[in-house]
């Protein structure tokens, strides 16, 4: 698990070479932060003199990321022309034998009929989705998520099959194009069904110096967000998690999703919170009138509802 944890990091690097000696890190932040969340960014530098090597990485949030911007590479970077490559892990991908790795994915897919898909261009249709899979097995539904206020599709979705041992092939393809592009195949959680009964996700392992600011900037890569807020502990600084809040279940589609969460190079835990009925997990203290609760006691009580097992 750990050796494919290490794979998946490697799936989201870029490696830059040929870099020009004057390049920093800003720079390169500047030239790939349209692409999406940077979790780390690194110019090469020797050690004893701390001038470049020459070459350099970019890490992001998610592989989807990463594939935008190999689209349209090449780059200028200080007056230099860089073609990015992705990133080739330190260690081969799977130490298992053929016969332990089939065995892994035959239960890792075991009573699997869906799955979810990722990085879909502007020009792919559930038409297209439904034509692709229908070569591994019946299709019953294909279906690419819009936005419920302005009909515009987002960029992924999932495909329903009608029959058991279908995902199993697909995910036996490491690499799948529909109209020449690459997109995100993976298997949806258990989990994920419940995520249309929430517009809130818990995210926990908070470091200090991610606060409020930091958890709304991560988390509108997927989606509007409503309300972030790392809980605070009226006796002390505040607790090692938070929770927000989304405008729609598809952005929690989208984050429960992702298997990685980084916040500022430090890995999050993130689950979906369990749903209150007819009530947000924090409201201004003047939400409901008539009450004698005070914020702080609110937050307390609803703790212990929220928290994911």
């Amino acid at each position: 698990e750990k050796l494919l944890n290490t794979y998946m990091r490697e799936e989201r690097k870029l490696f830059l070479g040929g870099l020009a000696e004057e390049t920093t890190e800003k720079d390169l932040k500047k030239v790939f932060q349209e692409f999406g969340t940077i979790i780390d960014c690194k110019v090469m530098r020797d050690a004893a003199t701390g001038t470049s090597r020459g070459f350099g990485f970019v890490s992001f949030a998610s592989s989807f990321m990463t594939e935008a911007a190999m689209d349209k590479a090449p780059f200028e970077i200080c007056g230099v022309k860089i073609q990015p490559k992705r990133a080739t892990p330190d260690k081969p991908r799977y130490k298992q034998t053929n016969m332990e790795f089939n065995a892994t994915l035959d239960k890792a897919c075991e009573g699997k009929r869906s799955i979810f898909i990722g990085a879909l261009r502007d020009n792919i249709s559930e038409e297209d989705l439904e034509q692709y899979f229908s070569g591994f097995g019946r299709v019953t539904r294909a279906c690419r998520l819009s936005d419920k206020d302005t009909g515009e599709k987002k960029r992924f979705g999932f495909v329903d099959f009608a029959d058991y041992g279908v995902v199993r092939k697909i995910m036996n393809i490491t690499k799948h194009y529909i109209k020449g592009k690459r997109i995100r195949i993976d298997m949806t959680r258990p989990r994920i069904e419940f995520s249309h009964q929430t517009k809130t996700v818990y995210v926990g392992g908070l470091e200090d110096g991610i606060d409020d600011p930091e958890l709304h900037q991560y988390f509108s890569e997927f989606g509007f967000v409503t309300r972030a807020l790392r809980i605070p502990d009226k006796d002390g600084p505040k607790r090692k998690y938070g929770f927000v809040d989304f405008d729609d279940y598809d952005a929690v589609d989208m984050v429960v999703t992702q298997r990685e969460h980084y916040i500022q190079g430090h890995r999050v835990k993130v689950e979906l919170a369990l749903p209150l009925i007819n009530d947000t997990l924090y409201e201004c203290p003047d939400a409901q009138e008539g009450t004698t609760e005070t914020w702080e006691e609110k937050v307390q009580r609803k703790l212990q509802y929220a928290i994911p097992d």
